[in-house]
């Protein structure tokens, strides 16, 4: 087999000396950790098999299906919607430390905070999200986004797929 082979995910050239796929996608940040390898690490290259695409497929397919469900449940107010500000969370030997803050906030959880003034209140403000209605409509275009780029990812590895023919 040759050394360069094709991920079934990704279609990037890796090789794969000992027929898998190498570990690859991954990145080593400057603080040191590593994020995940892509879905194709360390199965059979497409020139062998598109059993992992088709899994992949699968897969997205779920996600796109979860995905559009949520979207749906937030915009009939079924479900919260989600609002995400970052702020500082003191010094740390790597310089500012900035955490996380995910509100879940329903129509009344809202007003709710509103009332209360606190720093949910002043985050709110001054991302503009002066009513629900924004924070709604706000994590609905994301979650629409998403379902977009969820279809343009089926649509192509669905095409890459259906036009798979084992190398000779």
């Amino acid at each position: 087999m040759n050394d360069i082979t094709t991920c079934q995910i990704c279609a990037r050239a890796i090789k794969a000396k000992k027929g898998m796929i190498a570990h690859h996608g991954y990145q080593r940040p400057g603080t040191g950790w590593q994020t995940r390898s892509c879905y194709g690490a360390r199965h059979l290259p497409f020139e062998v098999s598109r059993d992992t695409l088709g899994e992949w497929i699968e897969a997205v397919t779920a996600e796109l299906e979860r995905v559009a469900q949520r979207r749906s449940d937030i915009a009939n107010e079924l479900a919260p919607a989600t609002f995400t500000y970052s702020k500082r969370d003191g010094i740390s030997r790597f310089g500012e430390r900035r955490i996380a803050v995910n509100l879940e906030l329903t129509r009344a959880t809202f007003e709710a905070e509103q009332a209360e003034g606190g720093e949910n209140a002043r985050w709110l403000r001054q991302y503009g999200m002066y009513t629900f209605d924004k924070v709604r409509d706000q994590h609905v275009r994301v979650l629409d986004n998403r379902i977009a780029e969820l279809r343009a990812e089926l649509a192509h590895q669905e095409k890459r797929y259906a036009a798979w023919e084992p190398a000779a």
